[in-house]
């Protein structure tokens, strides 16, 4: 089995495990986060794609 350069599963269980330890410490920053990331992707302008999934749900 060839030896790979980069884990993507790992390096994702790794930030799950690193963001949970975050929030369980500190669960306003945990809010002001999702805050941050609601303001930053507000905007987006929608696709047919995203009205499709939406009616779908």
């Amino acid at each position: 089995m060839k030896a790979k350069s980069f884990d993507a599963v790992k390096f994702m269980r790794e930030t799950r495990n690193e963001l949970s330890k975050k929030y369980q410490h500190s669960p306003e920053a945990q809010e002001k986060d999702l805050s941050r990331i609601r303001k930053k992707y507000c905007n987006l302008k929608r696709t047919t794609t995203n009205k499709r999934l939406k009616v779908a749900r």
